[in-house]
């Protein structure tokens, strides 16, 4: 367990911080969570457009009860448990940790909760939309996500990896719900379209213009384009706050 702890004290110095200030500052950006406000309403939309109304009630209760248990089971209940002191708040390693405007996080890391939720989240919908673009993209802002944790120097590499395992259990176990409540309860109608495991297309097109689960190919694009103009937008921001 030593050499455990002392290898992810080893990649947290070596992860942590650079000496570039536009790294600093999409970090900074990437980590907060307001910045990922607008992918948040770009996948309700996409989930609005691609089921039913009583599908789309199901799935958005779900979702808020995932992003619950997974942040009250890390940091509610996990963090106390474990009592592991963040880096910038162990005496003997804080002075070797580089921070962004002095942010140091609570006290117990043990495990992430960003990569908890992120992870849960990413889980989830890629099992609900089933496309590999959205399941790469989605996996690429969970992963940055939770890297700016360690980049920030709040986070050991082991919190982390700790913290998307959780976070991917937590996600597989609420698919599964998911699909139990649908199969039994036959939540959802159509429109028009193909029906597939994961949602209702409204729209009448080809299969292949929709995803594997019926979710629209277009509207998909949508989301993704979405995420990458985000990044862009956050690395504008993180270069206008560090200068």
């Amino acid at each position: 367990m030593e050499e455990l702890l002392a290898l992810d004290r080893a990649l947290l110095l070596e992860w942590n911080g650079s000496d570039s200030l536009f790294l600093d500052g999409y970090m900074w950006m990437c980590t907060n969570m307001w910045m990922w406000m607008p992918l948040a309403l770009v996948l309700f939309y996409l989930i609005l457009r691609n089921n039913a109304p009583s599908r789309v009630v199901l799935i958005v209760v779900l979702l808020a009860l995932l992003i619950t248990a997974s942040d009250q089971i890390s940091s509610g209940l996990l963090k106390p448990l474990v009592h592991r002191l963040r880096p910038t708040h162990d005496a003997a390693l804080a002075p070797m940790v580089d921070t962004v405007f002095g942010y140091r996080g609570g006290q117990f890391g043990f495990p992430s909760s960003h990569a908890a939720n992120s992870f849960a989240l990413f889980t989830f919908t890629a099992l609900l939309v089933r496309n590999w673009g959205y399941t790469l993209s989605m996996l690429l802002w969970a992963s940055v996500f939770s890297y700016s944790r360690i980049y920030l120097g709040v986070h050991y590499p082991g919190d982390i990896v700790c913290g998307a395992l959780l976070g991917v259990f937590v996600g597989l176990v609420f698919y599964l719900v998911y699909e139990a409540l649908n199969r039994k309860l036959a939540v959802g109608g159509r429109r028009g379209g193909s029906r597939g495991r994961g949602g209702f297309s409204y729209r009448n097109g080809p299969e292949s213009r929709q995803t594997r689960s019926g979710y629209s190919i277009g509207e998909v694009y949508f989301f993704i384009a979405t995420y990458f103009a985000l990044n862009l937008l956050a690395m504008l921001i993180g270069v206008f706050i560090m200068n």
